[in-house]
């Protein structure tokens, strides 16, 4: 009987075992004020959209950003997830500034990945050899501040809004795109489970018949 029952569990969890996916979306345009980050004004710009097609449980997430103009250290900038603000990392957070004070990186703009696997952190990009072009610093680079791991687990659907603020006068920056990357990993359906069983409870039958 015992061999049975381990034959039943691993029937079910074969069927039921959960299928992880990559993937991706991009967002531009349409922007709120046009994706004009509000120069010197704490009210900052907040861009939320809808993630309607991915089903499932997030894990390894990475943000992309596609920044033009201004003054790199001016820009403080978090993601977070369906309003609660308790879930959030802070991606930008015055790149090159001192702990205290400081004008931060004089560059003006990003065209970057934010990854909890990279190498190094954006904040100090300057002293890890980045690539820059026409001051536009590229690459994939750790988040600033607060680990993406925070949204593992979450359900994939849902809103997720980034905000920016420009907290230094001198220089407009606007958002040209953002997207998210992620590992999905479905969760079976109920019904899933059941045939499972189901197909479980055949095969003792039909090994019991044959005894």
């Amino acid at each position: 009987m015992k061999k049975y029952l381990i034959l039943i569990l691993t029937a079910a969890a074969i069927t039921a075992s959960a299928q992880s996916q990559l993937l991706t979306t991009n967002w531009t345009g349409s922007f709120r004020n046009n994706g004009v980050i509000p120069d010197n004004d704490l009210s900052g710009l907040t861009l939320t959209e809808n993630i309607t097609d991915w089903s499932g449980s997030v894990s390894n997430l990475s943000v992309t950003l596609n920044l033009s103009g201004g003054w790199n250290g001016d820009i403080y900038a978090y993601l977070y997830y369906d309003g609660v603000m308790g879930v959030m990392s802070v991606l930008l957070n015055q790149v090159g500034t001192p702990a205290n004070s400081g004008l931060g990186y004089g560059d003006s703009g990003f065209n970057v990945t934010l990854s909890d696997s990279a190498a190094y952190s954006i904040h100090n990009y300057q002293a890890n050899s980045p690539t820059i072009t026409g001051g536009v610093v590229q690459g994939t680079w750790q988040p600033d501040g607060g680990g993406l791991s925070v949204f593992n687990g979450l359900d994939a659907s849902g809103t997720w809004s980034l905000y920016l603020v420009d907290e230094s006068a001198g220089g407009v920056m606007t958002v040209n795109s953002f997207g998210l990357q992620a590992e999905v990993t479905a969760t079976p359906e109920p019904s899933t489970l059941a045939l499972a069983g189901l197909g479980g409870l055949g095969m003792l039958w039909q090994f019991r018949r044959r005894k």
